[in-house]
C-alpha cells in the first residue's frame, strides 16, 4: 500500500517544513507517512509563503547532506513514481492523468537534485574545502566524514541518551568546515528561473 494514496493529487494542506532543520532530529523522527508529506508538500518550493524559496534551498539541502535522510527521500519518492505509474497504467480521467505526468516530471526533479551529478568525486558537495586534498586523500576523508555522519544519524534515530564523546566526534566535522549538514545545495534551474 503506497504511503499516500494518489500522491499526484493537488496539496490542499502542505506540510510546512520544520523551523529547526539544523540537525535533521525532528524530519528523522517523523513517521514515513509524515515524512511523505513534507516531502510532496515540498517537491517545489513554496512562493507564496515569506522566505518560501529560502527555506526549501534549506530543507533540500539537509535531505542531500544526511545519508539516511537522502536514502528516505528517495525512499518516499520511489513510493510516490510507483503509485503514480500503477494509476496511469489502470487509467484516469484526461485531467487526472495531465497531473500524474506533470508530477512525475516534478518527483524525477527532485530525485536528481539528490543524485548529486554534478561532480562525483569524493567530497565534491564541499565545494573549496576539499580543493586541499589530493585525490587519495579525498578518498580517505571522504569515508571519514561519511562513516562519522552515519553515526550521527544511527545514533540520532536510535534514540538512546548522546554521550559528550559522540557530541566531540561530530564537532570534528564542523571544526574542519566538512559537516555534510553545513552545505547548502543549490538548484541551479530554480535559480535562473528566480
Amino acid at each position: 500500500m503506497p504511503l499516500i494514496n494518489q500522491p499526484w493529487s493537488r496539496v490542499r494542506t502542505p506540510v510546512p517544513i520544520p523551523q529547526n532543520l539544523g540537525s535533521g532530529n525532528e524530519l528523522l523522527a517523523m513517521t514515513d507517512e509524515h515524512f511523505a508529506e513534507l516531502v510532496r508538500s515540498n517537491l517545489m518550493p513554496r512562493e507564496d509563503q515569506p522566505g518560501g524559496r529560502q527555506r526549501w534551498t534549506q530543507l533540500w539541502a539537509l535531505l542531500l547532506a544526511d545519508g539516511d535522510l537522502a536514502e528516505r527521500t528517495f525512499d518516499a519518492l520511489e513510493d510516490f513514481l510507483d503509485a503514480t505509474e500503477a494509476a496511469l497504467e489502470v487509467g484516469l480521467d484526461e485531467a487526472e492523468e495531465r497531473r500524474a505526468r506533470k508530477f512525475q516530471q516534478v518527483c524525477g526533479q527532485a530525485w536528481k537534485r539528490l543524485q548529486r551529478v554534478d561532480d562525483d568525486r569524493p567530497l565534491a558537495w564541499a565545494g573549496k574545502a576539499a580543493d586541499g586534498f589530493n585525490p587519495v586523500g579525498r578518498k580517505v576523508v571522504a569515508k571519514l566524514v561519511s562513516a562519522i555522519a552515519q553515526h550521527r544519524s544511527a545514533a540520532i534515530r536510535s534514540g538512546r541518551t548522546i554521550a559528550e564523546d559522540d557530541r566531540y566526534l561530530w564537532g570534528v566535522l564542523e571544526a574542519v568546515q566538512l559537516d555534510p549538514r553545513q552545505y547548502h545545495f543549490r538548484d541551479r534551474t530554480s535559480r535562473e528561473d528566480s
